[in-house]
C-alpha cells in the first residue's frame, strides 16, 4: 500500500571506548634490614694532637647512621675514663662540667651505640692546653660563694707579669677595687670593694663590672680592658 508519512526521527552520538591497559603488578618490597651495631664516629673538636693556649671546652663529633646515642670518655691516659667515664649523650656535642687545665694531656673517646650494641675499636683524640704568655682575655666571670670553686677572679697569665695594676669600676664609673701586683694567689679580687663608693665598702652586689689591667712585659707598658661578671 505504501510508506508511512511524517514519521519522527531521533538522533544520537557515538564515542570511542578505549580499552584500559593492564598495569604491571607492584614489585615485591625488599625486607627491612636488620639493625646492626653502629660504626665509630669522627671527633671534630678538639683536633687530635692539638696544643692550644685556650679551648672553650665544647667537644663535637660527626653523626653516625643508626646510632641512638654516644658514650663520652675523658681521661688523663688513653681510654682511662678517670675524669668522665662513658657519659651518654644524645646529640653530637658535649661540654663537660669541669674546666680543662693547662699542661695536662687529655684523651677523649666517643663511642656510638644503639639497641643492638656499641661500636668497637673506636680510637681517641688527645690535646693539651699550653700556657698563654699574653694577657688578652676581656671577658671573665666568678662566683665568690665559699664553695672553693671559682671564688675569686683569676686573671689568665697575670703571674708572669708581677709589675701590674688592676682597677675595677662599677657600671656607673665608681672605682670599687684597685691592686698592684695582682698574682691570683694572695692579691686577688673576691667581690669585695677596697675603695669607698656609693655602693659602700665590703661585699659588692652581683652584676657586671669593668676592669683595666696595666702591666709591663719588658717591652713597655700594655693595657687590657674588659668586663667581669660577679655572681652571688
Amino acid at each position: 500500500a505504501g510508506a508511512a508519512e511524517d514519521c519522527p526521527e531521533i538522533n544520537f552520538k557515538t564515542e570511542t571506548i578505549e580499552e584500559e591497559t593492564p598495569q604491571p603488578p607492584e614489585p615485591p618490597q625488599p625486607p627491612e634490614p636488620e639493625p646492626t651495631v653502629p660504626d665509630c664516629t669522627t671527633i671534630t673538636s678538639p683536633s687530635d694532637g692539638q696544643e692550644a693556649a685556650a679551648f672553650d671546652g665544647l667537644i663535637t663529633w660527626l653523626a653516625v647512621e643508626g646510632a641512638d646515642g654516644y658514650r663520652v670518655t675523658i681521661g688523663t691516659a688513653p681510654n682511662s675514663g678517670d675524669i668522665v667515664d662513658g657519659e651518654e649523650v644524645v646529640g653530637t656535642a658535649y661540654r663537660p662540667a669541669f674546666e680543662f687545665e693547662e699542661n695536662i694531656t687529655y684523651y677523649i673517646t666517643v663511642t656510638p651505640f644503639n639497641a643492638v650494641g656499641e661500636a668497637s675499636g673506636c680510637g681517641y683524640v688527645y690535646f693539651t692546653i699550653i700556657p698563654d704568655d699574653s694577657i688578652s682575655r676581656t671577658k671573665y666571670g666568678f662566683s665568690p660563694n665559699g664553695d672553693g670553686i671559682n671564688d675569686f677572679w683569676s686573671i689568665d697569665g697575670i703571674e708572669r707579669y708581677p709589675d701590674n695594676t688592676v682597677t675595677i669600676h662599677s657600671r656607673w664609673g665608681d672605682l670599687v677595687f684597685q691592686a698592684e701586683g695582682y698574682d691570683n694567689s694572695s692579691t686577688v679580687f673576691r667581690g669585695d670593694a677596697n675603695r669607698l663608693t656609693r655602693l659602700g665598702a665590703g661585699a659588692l652586689p652581683a652584676g657586671t663590672y669593668f676592669f683595666t689591667i696595666r702591666y709591663r712585659d719588658g717591652q713597655g707598658t700594655k693595657q687590657v680592658e674588659g668586663f667581669v661578671v660577679l655572681r652571688r
